[in-house]
């Protein structure tokens, strides 16, 4: 009967079309037909048909194992990130305890307080009273406090010596308190400056030999100058002119201050006629001693000035306390200017050729005649009147019976001075604006 109902099947499933079959194979409740062998060429192995139940024990077995396999790396991972963290929570907690102050001993639990002026005038006495305010649990021992002062200081006993460094000792700086030394010095300075002072203090813990250091510095403006110095002198000179400076210094200070210098580099181009008082070092330095409240000292300097038109000539002044090491130069500086004088055109231009050459050095043999032209122009915007030139011829090895000016001008031997003026020479009686001439010579021997 089966084989008749099979064959029936068969027959109805011919005339169906693939899609009707894979429906009708969808929704039947029959056991799925099995795969005929015939389909199988080529010498292929039937596959088993797929089961309807879970995987066999033995592939259940096998994913176990697996996943066993990979469990232990997984904790390690989660062990390995806890001992991170607990590793930066460890050294986060160290560095807050140790930098926070919340040890036992911190430097941070010590802080030096200064009490002073922080405004003085220069030469007056600065008294400071520094304090080691210990804020920690234990006591600090072998207590060093140490002020290291800048250039310019002076010990109070005595302002000529100079103060490098103070040094006071203290033996014990309880716990939560507080202990002070007084400190004495005098600051010299340049006014408006501001001096720093360097305070060290070291210091053991009880029951340590571990040294600590702590530092501060302290600074202190000087409001004015021991010394007042004005210059008086031309804004402006012709080139070759005689100039003059004058100097005056001034002492502000409350007590005398036994020596001071005063220097005054020239420029290039000034030659120092006279001084008074004279110099006492290398020409342009004065030492004056024993300067008391209130004096007053002057100095003048004479002296000529070369230099090209609308050339600055700088004079520097400074004024303050000797070297300690030199004493012939300024070590302290209490005052430093600048005063500078401007070349301005000559109103008449005079300029000598000395065989060719305008700068004034030549060589020359023995009895080699050598010509020397003069030039001269005028500058200013107007005629002259008058006009008056001289020429000095300085030397003992001239030969006086040698020199010959040129037309209409006078050699005059018992100074050796060639005079051109409007009686010998006529175009000097009026010269017009803007006029030159080179037609004036001088002819000598050695």
């Amino acid at each position: 009967m089966d084989e008749g109902k099979s064959k029936e099947r068969g027959n109805n499933e011919e005339g169906k079309s693939p899609i009707e079959k894979l429906q009708e194979g969808l929704y039947s409740r029959d056991k799925p037909p099995v795969l005929d062998e015939e389909r199988y060429k080529f010498g292929q192995k039937p596959v088993d048909s797929v089961k309807s139940g879970w995987f066999p024990i033995k592939q259940a077995t096998k994913l176990k194992i697996k996943r066993r396999f990979f469990l232990p790396f997984v904790w390690l991972k989660k062990a390995l990130i806890i001992a991170a963290v607990f590793f930066v929570l460890a050294v986060s907690v160290s560095v807050f305890v140790i930098m926070g102050g919340l040890n036992l001993v911190s430097t941070r639990n010590v802080e030096i307080v200064v009490s002073g002026l922080t405004v003085i005038e220069a030469g007056e006495e600065l008294v400071l009273d520094v304090a080691l305010r210990n804020d920690n649990r234990v006591n600090l021992e072998e207590v060093t406090l140490t002020l290291e002062y800048p250039e310019g200081a002076r010990d109070y006993l005595n302002v000529n010596s100079v103060l490098i460094r103070q040094e006071e000792k203290i033996e014990l700086v309880p716990a939560r308190e507080e202990v002070s030394k007084t400190f004495r010095s005098v600051l010299f300075g340049e006014q408006n400056s501001v001096k720093s002072i360097r305070i060290v203090a070291e210091y053991k813990t009880e029951g340590s030999g571990a040294v600590f250091t702590k530092e501060k510095i302290y600074d202190v403006g000087i409001r004015s100058s021991p010394l007042t110095v004005s210059i008086s002198a031309p804004k402006e000179a012709n080139a070759g002119q005689e100039v003059s400076l004058t100097l005056d210094i001034s002492s502000n200070s409350t007590s005398a201050i036994k020596e001071i210098l005063v220097s005054l580099d020239f420029p290039v181009g000034f030659t120092l006629s006279v001084a008074n008082p004279s110099p006492d070092f290398e020409n342009h330095i004065w030492r004056i001693k024993d300067f008391q409240p209130r004096d007053k000292k002057e100095i003048i300097i004479r002296g000529r000035l070369d230099g090209g038109a609308g050339e600055e000539k700088p004079f520097r002044i400074a004024v303050g306390l000797p070297n300690p090491e030199n004493s012939r130069i300024v070590g302290v500086e209490f005052i430093s200017l600048v005063e500078s004088v401007t070349i301005k055109q000559p109103f008449i231009d005079l300029v000598a050729d000395i065989g060719g050459s305008e700068s004034g050095d030549y060589i020359s043999k023995i009895n080699q005649t050598i010509r020397v032209d003069i030039r001269w122009a005028n500058n200013l915007p107007i005629d002259l009147n008058d006009v008056y030139a001289e020429v000095k011829i300085k030397g003992s090895a001239l030969d006086r019976a040698s020199v010959r000016p040129s037309r209409a001008g006078f050699y005059r031997s018992i100074d050796d001075t060639i005079i051109w003026n409007k009686n010998t020479f006529p175009e000097f009686s009026k010269v017009k604006a803007g006029q030159a001439s080179a037609e004036n010579y001088i002819c000598l021997n050695l």
